[in-house]
């Protein structure tokens, strides 16, 4: 391939350093990158400016894949810094995260979890201690940026549409005023786009839940193991709502793109470092499943480089198959990367 424009490469810590290496050399290595560390050495050495120059080098480049961080480093707890996620996300004009399973798995279809990128507590401001009527308390600032809901409620129509989705718009808006928000705003721009509201549970292209139910209940609510449904959701619950879909399916094969204001993304490696296996040897049962990085560096290279898509179609056929071929004692990072590079370059 000619021409071929460079994606921002923000790498991490821990196993998930090491696996995006190796898909990178193995598989990736013929497409050019921007290296913009936002590792815990990084951070240490830059005093956290890493962070501001990864976000320049995702917005120059027009995508980027950032790949997970140990936030609970003891040096970094120590500085009181916040996370890498939580500081890059804000700098690139996030609005919205939306992650979707891949590969072999529980569910038939597709599920997908879009989580709205502008607010609640994990854009929280201060954190007070205090006591009031004697008990000690913490009084808790946050913010949550209205103005991008009807964007992201634009957002939810185009990746339902997309992708054949009913919707669960799920908020706590009978005890939140911030979350009736969501309901309301996201709700008419679905209206406006054709969508119907059921409403009763799983009726109509979407209906609304409350948080906790959405999370617990589904697939329940949603056609079993069917899949093809999509929760559409605030910040932190989406977070663990992903996490429950990703471990019902199958883990680590849910990829997480970044969708930004100015109408780019970038793709974020979901799932934590994994510090456990990061001296293992990523065989059998301390296999790394890399679906997740191809999905994030699959999403990067193809925003800036569409001429790409067929390759990245053959990377995640061939992960695909891998997975399915091969018995789960039997499997090994390495092996199955470069089974996958020998098959996309067919």
């Amino acid at each position: 391939m000619d021409n071929l424009k460079p994606y921002a490469f923000c790498n991490g810590d821990e196993s998930a350093r090491r696996a995006a290496d190796m898909v990178k050399e193995i598989v990736f290595s013929q497409f050019p990158s921007v290296d913009a560390d936002t590792g815990v050495e990084a951070r240490i050495a830059t005093n956290d400016e890493c962070i501001a120059q990864a976000a320049e080098a995702i917005r120059s480049c027009g995508s980027g894949v950032k790949i997970s961080t140990a936030s609970n480093h003891a040096y970094i707890k120590a500085k009181g810094w916040k996370s890498a996620n939580i500081l890059l996300r804000p700098l690139c004009g996030a609005i919205g995260m939306f992650r979707m399973t891949m590969g072999p798995g529980r569910y038939k279809k597709p599920v997908a979890v879009l989580r709205y990128g502008s607010g609640d507590f994990y854009s929280e401001k201060s954190c007070e201690v205090k006591t009031i009527d004697g008990l000690e308390t913490a009084v808790i600032t946050q913010e949550m940026v209205i103005a991008d809901l009807e964007k992201y409620g634009e957002i939810a129509a185009s990746k339902a549409q997309k992708n054949n989705f009913k919707m669960v718009l799920s908020a706590k808006w009978t005890i939140s005023k911030g979350e009736q928000f969501m309901v309301d705003r996201v709700s008419k721009v679905l209206d406006d786009n054709g969508f119907k509201r059921g409403e009763n549970r799983n009726q109509g292209d979407y209906w609304w839940e409350l948080s906790d139910i959405a999370a617990a209940r589904i697939p329940i609510n949603v056609g079993g193991d069917e899949g093809g449904w999509m929760i559409v959701t605030g910040n932190a619950n989406g977070d663990t709502m992903a996490d429950i879909a990703d471990f019902q399916h199958g883990n680590n094969v849910m990829g997480s793109e970044v969708i930004c204001r100015d109408g780019y993304s970038y793709y974020e490696l979901p799932g934590g470092t994994a510090p456990d296996l990061f001296e293992s040897d990523f065989k059998g049962e301390k296999f790394f499943s890399p679906v997740g990085v191809l999905v994030s560096f699959c999403g990067a290279i193809t925003d800036v480089n569409p001429q790409a898509k067929d390759y990245c179609d053959k990377v995640m056929a061939a992960s695909t198959a891998y997975l399915e071929g091969t018995e789960k004692a039997e499997r090994c990072t390495q092996t199955m990367l470069e089974f996958i590079a020998k098959e996309a370059a067919k």
